[in-house]
Formats: C-alpha cells, structure tokens, sequence
C-alpha cells in the first residue's frame, strides 16, 4: 500500500492551506476537486494519468506513458490516444496545472495530494498528534476500486504502489504504538496496533504488540486468544511455528509474569506515595527447597550416563519457574542448556519443540563447533528437520528418504546424536521441554526415543507437564515411571502453597512490617496456587473486589470451552461457597442428577 519513495517528499512543495487550486486524493477511492467542486473524467485513462503524474517525483517522456497506458500499440496510436486523453485532463483540472516540455509531461508545483500531506505528518520524529493526523488521512487502501482493464502495466506500477505505501503505513502505525505503549496507554494503542496487524496478517512483531497490549490492559484472555490466532495464522499461510520471541511472550502472559514497560513520562494517577509498589519482574522462588534439591540431585549424579527429570503439577503451580531455575543453576555450572516449550496450538505441526532446539543448536555451532563431534550422515539426516544445519559443513551425503523403510529411526538418532553434542561441555548439559503434555505426536516420539537412550550421553532431559491433561496409562508417565524404577528418573510434584509460603512472596513486594490480613487474604483467594497469588500481587485489589482483573481473565480462558449447564452449575455453587455437595447445587440451579453430574465431570475436567 505505499506510493512513490519516501525522498521525493523533499522535492514537491508544501500544500496549500484553503480550498483553492487543485486538490488530488488517492488515499482511497480516487478523487478530484478543483477550486473546491468535484472534477470528473471522461475515461479512465485521464484518472491514470493524473494518478501517475501526482505520485512522480518528475516529468514523465510521452513515450513511457504510452508504455504504462496504452502497452502494444503501435507508437502513432499510442501517441494520439495521449494527446486525446491529456486534452481531456487539461479541460477537467485546467490548462494552468499541465506542464508540457518538449517530449515531457508533469504537474506543476502546488498540487495538494493528501500522500504527500500523509508522508510529511508521519516522518520520522512525528509527534503523537501528527501520527494520528497523517493515519486519518489514509482512509483506504490507494486508488481502492479502480483499474484499467487493457494495461497490465499500469496495474503492476499501481500494485507496487500500494505495496510501498502499505510499508509506510505499518510504520507509522507501529510508531504510534511504540509511542502510545511508552507512555502506558495501553488502551488506546490497541485499535491502532489492530490496524498495523490487518496491513499485515503475517507480520509477527505485530502480533506480539498485541499480545502486550491486551496483557498491560488487563485482559489476559485477549492475550492468549491473540496468540493462538497468530499461531493458526502462521501455520496456515506459511507452515512455520511462530519465533521464540513470541513464544517467551505467550509464556510471560501465561504465567503472569509480564512486566509493564518502562515509561517515558509519568501518567496521571494515583502520587508515587499513594501507590502501592508493583512486584519484581520475576517474584522469588518459594516452598520449592525440597523439589529443586531433589532435581538438583538427579542432575549432580550425572557422570557418563544421563538422567530423565520429570516435573509435573496442576497449571499455575510454578512448573516453569522452578524448571527455568533448574536451567539457570546448570548454567552457572558452565552447562549447556537447550530449551523449547510447546504449545497447544501447534499440536499439528510435527516436531515443532525439536525444530526450536535445532535452532538453537545451530546458533551456538560456530562458538562451541560441536558439529565436528556429529557424522557426516547424522548432520545430512538432521538437516530434514533444520535446513541449516546442511551449511555447517561441505560435502554432505544425501539425507535419508523421507519414505524409506528405515527413514523414522535414522531421523530420531540423527536427532539424538546433534542435539547431545550441541549439549556437550565441561558439565552435563540440559535439554529442556516445557509443557509436553502439549506435544504432538512426533516431538513425544523424539522424546520418548531420547530418555531410553540416555546411557553414554552426559545430559539431564527435563521435562514438564500438566497433571491433568496426562492421563493415567499415558506414554508419558509409562516413560517416567519405568525409568524411575531403574534409577535414571527424577519426578516432583510441587503442591500449593501453604500461608507462610504466600507470606513471604507478599513481603518480597511488600517489605517491611508484615501485614498480615492482606498475607491472609492473599492466600485464602488464590488458595496457594503461585500464578494466581503472582497475580494478586500485580494487582492488588481494593476491598470488597477480591479477584483482579488478571485472574479473572484467566479463569475465563480456562472456562471458554465450558458448556451452559456447566457455567450455570458454576455459578450456583460459587454462590453456596467453598464446598457443596452434589444434592445442594443440584438443587439450586434446578438441574436434573443427569444434568448435575455431567456438568460436574466437565467442570472437573
């Protein structure tokens, strides 16, 4: 959508300020107004002409314009079709606006053309209201609605127009949000950055200015929602997972732990005396002493074999924390960490968590050189997955046939053998996957292949999941508990916090004497779960509103697959209290027993 080059603003005048002279609009549909009243064109061509020329930084030869609108005609008759067409021009806009030199044909200065108006109130060190001014303008996509029907050439200058302008539009949009975001207007830069994303569906710092967004603006659940648009809209336009940035986002916003940017400038409200301190960016990990020693110990006890460490919990009890703490101690140990979480969103793109671990495998290869230490054969293999890995080194035999019989065990152990050497240092290394229980089905064979592999390679696999979304019976806990059984698994289970617990996680924000109703209130609203108390934290609420607005839109996101009966039984039972038996809210809501317990099972579930 942007049109000529942003230097030929320095060479066209400035517009004139009344309504006078001639005016051209191609922000839009075209259009025309001359000392005021609309002009109006006997054919299409006199519109083009009139479009080019404008949106020239110079006279164009009469011969390029018969090119760009009259394309395979024979010079004479493309030479009079001009004449009769800038005739035609001349008697709608006026004689005084045409400039003929020679063979040339151009505007005269002192044409007011709203994309120059727009260029020069969105230049670089534009003010806010500047911004918004020049982004008004842009009412439409340029010279929307119209075409010519016989010059492809034509319609490919116009579409290499628009292109450009489009660019300049996403630029200035994104500088309006930048500048509005700075200043902690959250709010009222969300439409904007909406606008940014629709130039450009597939343009991911967009997606993530949204994502931010609607996270500082308290809605969590737009947040998350805008994310797993963003991973439907990449995967289905490009076939590509979105890049780690967004995915560190995603689990930021998730886990609450997404701190506001720093602003510019005070914004009214509340004296830095009157308002309560906001937490640390990452609160201190507490009540978590027996389960890090415990994955700490399984980690230690690595020498020539590997080790297996499973963390699993309900979601919001910290299990990213407390695996992001594992890695950090590992690293000061001078271990090589390797990390990917995956993500409901992406359980149909195979190998999406092994794909992010090649990468980063492959960013670290010239550093560390760890593909000397991998074969010829084994590197080509992996390549399939990671193309780049196929540069590390000249001369690479030929992968193996996707469709041969042998294709996925020669695949796995490719996979195996890059990633441990990539791991490979003066200590164990670490590989870890965050939240498996979203895997697909070729990242959990990967894993599976890899935990039963581990003798002979120095490497702790950790990974986490969700308790209620693996199953008894499943893979995933066959895995662990047979590898437990011979003494190469290490599993923990951290549980809710207990009041003290949440106590010192208050005093941590709130230092100084203890207040101890607010610790006691903290801890009977999130019932000890570390998302939910990080979050009170965040948001303190005033009495008498119990839940901020963040968990509240996380309960929501939680419950958005819940049925009707199901949030109606909900309700009820929040009315009755902490606990209720099935009789009491069943009776309540006005539910049948089959009723009753169905939605019960969902609400479980």
């Amino acid at each position: 959508m942007p049109l000529a080059h942003p230097g030929s603003v320095t060479k066209l005048l400035a517009v004139t300020v009344a309504p006078v002279g001639l005016q051209v609009s191609l922000l839009g549909a075209p259009r025309v107004t001359r000392d005021g009243e609309p002009v109006s064109f006997d054919t299409r061509k006199a519109t083009a002409l009139l479009a080019h020329l404008a949106l020239a930084d110079r006279s164009r030869s009469r011969e390029s314009l018969c090119e760009l609108l009259w394309p395979g005609r024979d010079p004479g008759s493309a030479r009079g079709a001009l004449r009769r067409t800038l005739s035609t021009l001349r008697r709608a806009v006026g004689e005084e606006w045409i400039e003929t030199t020679g063979d040339a044909i151009g505007l005269r200065p002192g044409v007011e053309l709203d994309v120059r108006r727009f260029r020069e109130l969105t230049s670089d060190g534009a003010t806010r209201e500047d911004l918004l001014a020049g982004l008004e303008l842009f009412s439409g996509e340029p010279l929307e609605g119209f075409f010519l029907r016989d010059s492809p050439e034509f319609d490919q200058w116009q579409s290499a127009e628009q292109d450009a302008l489009g660019r300049e539009l996403a630029s200035a949009l994104e500088r309006l949000v930048v500048l509005l975001r700075e200043h902690g207007r959250y709010a009222e830069a969300i439409p904007h950055a909406r606008r940014w994303l629709a130039v450009d569906p597939l343009h991911e710092p967009a997606h993530r200015a949204l994502i931010g967004l609607y996270a500082w603006s308290g809605d969590r659940a737009a947040a998350l929602t805008q994310y797993r648009d963003c991973v439907r809209t990449l995967s289905r336009e490009l076939g590509v997972a979105p890049l780690e940035e967004t995915h560190q986002l995603y689990a930021r916003v998730s886990e609450g732990t997404l701190a506001p940017p720093r602003r510019q400038k005070p914004v009214a409200g509340p004296s830095p005396a009157s308002r309560p301190p906001s937490p640390p960016a990452e609160l201190p990990l507490v009540g978590r002493e027996a389960e890090l020693s415990s994955l700490l110990g399984g980690y230690r006890a690595i020498v020539a074999d590997g080790q297996l460490a499973v963390i699993e919990g309900e979601a919001g009890i910290g299990k990213t924390r407390l695996a992001a703490e594992l890695a950090r101690l590992a690293e000061d140990s001078s271990a090589a960490v390797l990390g990917a979480r995956c993500h409901d969103d992406e359980s149909e793109l195979p190998y999406g968590a092994v794909v992010e671990l090649l990468s980063q495998a492959f960013a670290r290869a010239a550093a560390s050189g760890w593909p000397q230490a991998v074969s010829s054969q084994r590197l080509a293999d992996a390549s399939l997955l990671l193309s780049d890995l196929a540069g590390l080194r000249e001369g690479l035999p030929v992968p193996v046939e996707p469709g041969a019989a042998n294709a996925p065990a020669r695949l796995l152990d490719a996979l195996a053998a890059v990633l441990d050497a990539a791991c490979r240092g003066d200590a164990a290394g670490v590989l870890l996957v965050d939240d498996v229980h979203a895997a697909d089905d070729a990242t959990l064979d990967f894993l599976t292949y890899l935990a039963r592999r581990l003798r002979g390679r120095p490497l702790l696999l950790v990974v986490s999941w969700r308790s209620e979304a693996v199953p008894a019976g499943h893979r995933l806990r066959r895995l662990a508990s047979d590898l437990a059984r011979d003494g190469a698994a290490t599993v923990v289970r951290p549980g809710r916090l207990d009041e003290g617990q949440v106590a010192q996680l208050v005093r941590s924000v709130h230092p100084g004497p203890g207040d101890s109703e607010l610790e006691r209130r903290i801890h009977l609203e999130s019932e000890g779960l570390p998302l939910f108390v990080a979050e009170y934290l965040a948001a303190l609420p005033p009495p008498g509103e119990p839940m901020p607005a963040e968990v509240r839109n996380l309960l929501d996101a939680r419950l958005g697959g819940v049925g009707g009966v199901a949030r109606q039984l909900l309700g009820t039972a929040a009315v009755i209290g902490r606990s209720f038996d099935l009789d009491t809210v069943r009776e309540a809501s006005g539910r049948s027993d089959e009723e009753a317990v169905r939605a019960l099972e969902e609400l479980v579930e």
